[in-house]
């Protein structure tokens, strides 16, 4: 449950990442 939890939260941050190199805005 917990490396389910993690790995979720992983693809949330990089799903963002994603999305403000998109927009181009990087990540610090």
């Amino acid at each position: 449950e917990r490396l389910e939890r993690e790995d979720t939260e992983e693809t949330l941050v990089n799903l963002m990442e994603e999305a403000l190199d998109k927009i181009g805005i990087p990540l610090a």
